[in-house]
């Protein structure tokens, strides 16, 4: 399932979906707010990354690695905003 058809099940919406985007380098993240019981919906891509964690050590077997995210950085930020109860 994409992250549009996720935000769609959560009952999200979002009034202007550019402001729910932000670009870092080869980074784009959008994220669906406003969704049912203080869901939210996130999906981060990454232009030319290979299958690789994102901050993590680059491996060349498997693509490119991007610096300009951090994977477990950005999952703590996104679960520490939506504990649970």
């Amino acid at each position: 399932m994409d992250a549009g058809a996720e935000a769609d099940a959560a009952a999200c919406g979002i009034v202007n979906p550019a402001s729910g985007r932000k670009t870092l380098g080869e980074v784009t993240c959008e994220a669906w707010t406003n969704c049912d019981g203080g869901a939210e919906v996130e999906k981060c891509v990454i232009d030319g990354g290979g299958h690789t964690w994102p901050g993590g050590e680059p491996i060349a077997l498997f693509g490119k690695t991007t610096q300009d995210i951090s994977a477990s950085d950005h999952m703590w930020d996104f679960f520490s905003r939506h504990t649970l109860p």
